[in-house]
């Protein structure tokens, strides 16, 4: 914007016949109007450029667009499942909520039995979505205390 403003300062005067435009002037208020308005068009024309060809500057609402037209159908979000294991002497039962340190709660989706001193239970998130994604090895906590178990 600042040299559109000073590009168009130096053809006001120009055409004026002036060496330099005044500080505070209507020419200089015109001058800023319409650089501000031209300025403008070159973002919205930046903006159409990253629109023409879906890509990540993209906005959602156009490459859902674009997908649509092309015929692929948007996949809703899944709910994030894993194995979880335990230390634990007694099974786990089934529907038993944990939850990891970014607050995400998950379901014991069917209950474990004890091997070696561990259950291995498969657990969902409750949440759909990348929300419920967790690296392996995170730290679940149970929300209630099972007897024989470790509350991580």
């Amino acid at each position: 914007l600042g040299k559109l403003i000073a590009d168009g300062e130096k053809d006001i005067a120009y055409e004026l016949g002036l060496q330099k435009l005044p500080p505070v002037s209507v020419e200089q208020a015109l001058n800023v109007s319409f650089s501000s308005q031209v300025r403008d068009l070159y973002d919205h024309q930046s903006w159409i450029k990253d629109q023409i060809i879906p890509s990540t500057t993209s906005d959602d609402e156009t490459i859902i667009k674009t997908a649509t037209y092309e015929g692929v159908i948007r996949k809703q979000a899944t709910f994030a499942s894993g194995p979880v294991t335990f230390t634990s002497q007694s099974p786990i039962p089934a529907e038993t909520r944990m939850q990891s340190d970014t607050n995400q709660v998950y379901q014991v989706l069917t209950s474990g039995e004890v091997q070696d001193g561990e259950v291995t239970v498969i657990v969902q998130a409750e949440e759909a979505g990348v929300a419920g994604n967790l690296a392996a090895g995170a730290v679940l906590t149970l929300l209630s205390p099972l007897p024989g178990t470790g509350s991580t």
